[in-house]
């Protein structure tokens, strides 16, 4: 069976803060150029460059891991599908367990990661608002 693979490079995946009024605002970064990604079925999907996201799609990613990690291309991607929504739920929660894999985040983190967004992920489902996708101009980032 197929799995999903990014078609980006990941070295090529970087993030801002995003900076409005010369603040930081709290849990939201700016993906910086498209994340392409290939679902196990060929679709292709594209997180556009300038979409803001908050990297960390439920709770537990904040608790158990850091910020940082091999997962955060896959929180980025997951967060699009929960705002474009292109699939169900479970499809987007599929194709997150499936970017992690691709890049290597280890099972046990994987596994409990995707539980999280299967647990705790309905409110985000339900409450997700069109993509808010920003000019990349130099004074909203540090």
């Amino acid at each position: 069976m197929m799995i999903g693979r990014f078609e980006t490079y990941l070295q090529d995946f970087d993030f801002k803060a995003l900076v409005v009024g010369g603040r930081i605002v709290r849990n939201r970064v700016v993906i910086q150029g498209d994340i392409v990604w290939i679902s196990s079925e060929g679709e292709r999907i594209v997180v556009k460059n300038g979409y803001v996201c908050n990297l960390a799609s439920f709770l537990l990613s904040g608790v158990f891991f850091f910020k940082l990690g091999r997962h955060q291309r896959a929180d980025g991607l997951h967060d699009w599908l929960y705002d474009t929504k292109p699939g169900s739920r479970e499809w987007c929660d599929r194709q997150y367990l499936e970017a992690m894999k691709h890049d290597h985040v280890s099972p046990f983190k994987r596994w409990l990661m995707h539980k999280g967004v299967r647990i705790f992920g309905k409110p985000y489902w339900r409450d997700a608002k069109e993509p808010v996708i920003i000019d990349n101009e130099p004074e909203l980032f540090i």
